[in-house]
């Protein structure tokens, strides 16, 4: 996606990165917490939209009383008691803000399930917005990341306590792992590695 944040003088460019996979189980949401934080962490704005209907990456972040909108209510269109079409929210009116410092998240909940029925129209605007977002991201799988993730405990630990799994076992060898796998993607991203920030 070419979009750009102008802060004062600077212009930073915004990347995106996306995490999927057909097969179920595989660690997607696991990998999209972790690296989104670790990205915040580094000093990035980082925003995290989860596009699963099970909504388990909000979950992990936040609880249900923080929020009232969620991506069901930008893709999907509103149903009217009078008839009159209204359109979908706008994504800014989604975003809620995380426990950890520069990082935000567009919540997901069950609804996200129905947007297969919407209108052609809808999946159209979706697709525009998504292409981008996908064309930017197919340089990154054309090749296999150097940094292996191994399944520990303290990943699985790591949402209830609504902490990044870097911040929740610093100095376990998942953080030293998640750590290295973030830090090669902002590489290849050509992205420096910022300082830490800290959780509010």
């Amino acid at each position: 996606m070419s979009r750009e944040l102008r802060v004062s003088t600077r212009v930073i460019p915004m990347r995106v990165i996306a995490v999927a996979n057909q097969k179920g189980g595989v660690g997607k949401t696991t990998v999209t917490r972790e690296l989104s934080a670790c990205c915040a962490l580094r000093g990035y704005q980082t925003l995290v939209i989860d596009c699963d209907p099970q909504a388990n990456l909000t979950a992990s972040w936040v609880d249900p009383d923080i929020y009232t909108m969620t991506l069901s209510h930008v893709l999907i269109e509103p149903e009217s008691q009078s008839g009159i079409k209204t359109e979908p929210c706008a994504l800014d009116d989604a975003i809620v803000e995380s426990p950890v410092t520069n990082l935000d998240l567009v919540p997901a909940d069950i609804r996200l399930a129905r947007f297969e029925m919407q209108p052609d129209y809808l999946a159209h605007r979706l697709a525009k917005q998504v292409k981008a977002a996908v064309e930017a991201a197919t340089a990154l799988v054309s090749h296999v990341f150097d940094t292996n993730l191994h399944d520990y405990s303290k990943i699985a630990e790591a949402p209830s306590q609504k902490l990044p799994t870097v911040m929740y076992a610093d100095r376990h060898r998942t953080a030293d792992q998640l750590w290295s796998l973030t830090d090669e993607i902002l590489d290849r991203l050509v992205m420096s590695r910022n300082n830490l920030t800290v959780v509010k």
